[in-house]
């Protein structure tokens, strides 16, 4: 729906190894809170079928908050890219908002709603960062998640 047409998305695989298929994926995403479904649908066809059920849940519960961040404080659209090595989910998300330093963690308020999105990444992600944007206009926000059961 507010993806670019399908020449601006990139999808491609490669199978170095039947039970540990690479691939990368890139989405141009306009500033639309639906699409952070559709990114979290991506995620789960793609790692459903060599990954257990809950890193596909814990993929997706961050790819959903550094998404769902960038689409509700960048300016206009958002990029994301997703990288699949067989045992480590990379995921960047570039938006063209201010750049911005996260708040230091520290204890909730209860009656909060949000403001708890990076303490989750920070939580569950293998490795995560923030960055200025390659292009020099705005943030990128990224994790790594590493399966588990590669032995890593």
């Amino acid at each position: 729906m507010y993806c670019l047409p399908e020449q601006t998305r990139k999808h491609h695989a490669a199978a170095p190894g039947p039970d540990r298929p690479h691939w990368t994926c890139e989405l141009h995403i306009h500033q639309d809170l639906h699409m952070v479904g559709v990114v979290r649908h991506l995620l789960r066809t793609a790692l459903g079928a060599r990954a257990s059920e809950d890193f596909v849940d814990v993929a997706c519960l961050l790819a959903t908050e550094v998404v769902g961040n960038a689409l509700r404080h960048g300016d206009c659209s958002v990029r994301v890219l997703l990288r699949d090595d067989g045992c480590v989910l990379h995921c960047a998300v570039e938006d063209t908002g201010p750049r911005f330093r996260p708040a230091s963690p520290g204890p909730a308020d209860e009656l909060t709603e949000g403001g708890r999105g990076l303490l989750l990444v920070d939580a569950c992600a293998t490795r995560w960062g923030i960055r200025s944007s390659p292009s020099g206009t705005g943030n990128q926000v990224w994790f790594q998640l590493t399966e588990h059961t590669c032995g890593r």
